[in-house]
């Protein structure tokens, strides 16, 4: 992600509008004929566009498109970005159909949209200012957002598959949808959905693979068939992350059952390729969690975003300009546990179902947040989305149903902590499974075949069964690797101390104080159910927490009660 901002606030003085981009933009801001527009990221389907319109440029197609198809342009547009368009009357704004990049839009002396949230503050074009609805939002279900509106007043989003318009002469705007999963009756044999599943994602890779340079590889199913199929690439090289010490304070849980190294070293041992391994200590990691914070934005996935941005930081000075990466494959197949153990099965976000413990920690003036109402409302707004068919069984419909709130919502907030960590590393990478061909087909395999042989994402280790080693081809999903480093505790914990130590923190206008300490003696044991997913709990609590704080602070924010 490179960022690109578009304001209106002096075109209406001189018809034209203020345009940054940073250095590296590989498809950059562009002018043609009447219309001017930018793309923060890539187009897979330039190719096919350039067909499509009878032109030789990507300039020249987006204006004939534009000519041809109108507010339909985006549907004819594939890849991974966000996307401005201004033709004098008109501003037309859109992300891609997976909601693969961060795209913001808002109303101040006309209107202005951009790819970077930290561009769009230091131009001024917005007040920080987070009221109740904010309010509500960061603690129901933070750190995912709303598809629609930023914890910012001000500030607004489209959802992933929307565009947006808006009329210089109306100075309204309005958004629509152009793409969204809908259920379709699914003729193929098993034998055949095994065939086309292989067959769809060898294809992305392969149209991928030309841009990168190798991928993340953590000895799980989704990086290790990224990493099967892209070795035929020469000079494919692969990286991972370990925290220091991790090794010896490991505990094994349901939802992390096993660590990388074993696994990652059967794949480099197989295909040969060049691998590091990057390991980053307990200090550093709480050292950055405050920069990860800023590269998002908002306050985020904490340690986890952290890591991530070190990871990534060092890939690129490995001489590394790109990389694949396993995201959205779960999403795609059905891989949370949340997706087919009953005993987590609950009519809210899954990983979210603990609004009570949540309001405990807060504020007498903010106890009264309707907390577990917001969620539900989202929960079930989403759910009203999805298409049922007559032959549906009940477990395909409850597929669809889960399907349809991770890719809304909990993919969202992993694609943008992906962008955003990327961006501030100068690295871009890819995901090759957020493919809208791959979910279109996916959203409709019938549960049986997904969960074939009772293994979550069946029929995808079906379909790679030949690629990968037994062990890893069976391998239980495990997330994103966290640390389990108890000294890492106690770092974090001094950090909250410390910010709680400053009298104008905002931790004291929206956190109980003895709560809050004893969250911070404890370690963050005494909160005892995850705040997010299964990733932050404890210690990842207590880092949400400071980063609160950091971005508060960074951005004057004010809390309007």
């Amino acid at each position: 992600m490179n960022g690109f901002l578009f304001a209106t606030k002096a075109m209406l003085k001189d018809k034209r509008p203020i345009v940054q981009s940073k250095a590296g933009n590989f498809c950059g801001f562009e002018a043609y004929g009447n219309i001017h527009f930018a793309i923060d990221g890539t187009l897979f389907n330039e190719a096919e566009l350039l067909e499509q319109t009878q032109t030789t440029t990507l300039p020249e197609a987006i204006y004939c498109g534009w000519q041809k198809w109108g507010e339909d342009l985006v549907s004819h547009m594939r890849g991974a970005f966000a996307f401005a368009l201004f033709d004098e009357s008109t501003f037309y704004f859109a992300k891609d159909a997976l909601g693969l990049h961060p795209l913001y839009y808002g109303m101040k002396d006309g209107f202005f949209c951009g790819s970077d949230i930290n561009q769009l503050y230091e131009m001024g074009l917005f007040e920080p200012v987070v009221d109740r609805d904010g309010l509500t939002q960061l603690f129901a279900i933070g750190p995912a957002m709303d598809e629609h509106q930023t914890l910012y007043r001000d500030v607004r989003m489209p959802a992933m598959g929307e565009y947006g318009v808006y009329q210089l002469k109306s100075g309204q705007v309005e958004t629509h949808v152009y793409y969204e999963l809908r259920a379709c009756r699914h003729a193929d044999t098993f034998e055949q959905t095994v065939q086309k599943v292989r067959d769809l994602i060898t294809a992305s890779i392969h149209e991928q693979l030309p841009y990168v340079q190798g991928s993340l590889l953590s000895g799980g199913l989704d990086s290790s068939i990224l990493c099967a199929v892209g070795a035929k690439q020469e000079g494919f090289r692969t990286y991972a992350l370990d925290y220091e010490g991790n090794s010896e304070h490991f505990v094994g849980n349901t939802f992390q059952v096993s660590l990388d190294a074993h696994y990652i070293d059967l794949m480099v041992k197989r295909f040969g390729f060049p691998h590091q391994l990057f390991t980053i200590s307990q200090q550093t990691l709480c050292d950055e969690v405050a920069n990860a914070c800023l590269k998002r934005g908002f306050p985020g996935m904490a340690d986890v975003d952290a890591s991530m941005l070190w990871l990534f930081q060092r890939i690129k000075e490995d001489g590394v300009h790109a990389v694949f990466s396993g995201e959205c494959s779960d999403e795609a197949f059905c891989g949370y546990p949340w997706e087919y153990r009953e005993e987590l099965q609950c009519d809210t976000f899954p990983w979210t179902r603990y609004s009570t413990d949540r309001v405990r920690l807060l504020h007498e003036d903010l106890k009264d947040l309707p907390l577990a109402e917001y969620a539900k409302k989202r929960y079930d707004q989403t759910v009203a989305k999805v298409q049922r068919l007559a032959e549906d069984s009940e477990a395909d419909y409850r597929a669809r149903v889960h399907t349809m709130l991770v890719v809304h919502w909990f993919m969202q907030t992993l694609t943008v902590r992906q962008a955003t960590m990327s961006d501030g590393a100068g690295l871009r990478v890819f995901a090759p499974f957020a493919d809208p061909r791959i979910f279109d087909y996916a959203y409709n395999i019938p549960w049986t075949m997904k969960f074939a042989d009772g293994e979550e994402k069946g029929i995808l280790r079906k379909a790679f069964a030949e690629a990968l080693p037994d062990a890893i081809l069976h391998r239980k999903k495990n997330p994103y690797p966290k640390t389990h480093h108890p000294h890492y505790a106690k770092l974090i914990a001094a950090k909250l101390k410390e910010a709680c130590a400053d009298p104008d923190s905002v931790l004291h206008q929206l956190f109980d104080a003895q709560k809050l300490h004893a969250l911070i003696e404890s370690g963050g044991e005494s909160y005892q159910q995850p705040w997010y997913g299964q990733l932050m709990s404890g210690p990842q609590l207590l880092a949400y927490l400071y980063q609160i704080h950091v971005w508060a602070n960074h951005y004057q924010v004010r809390i309007e009660k």
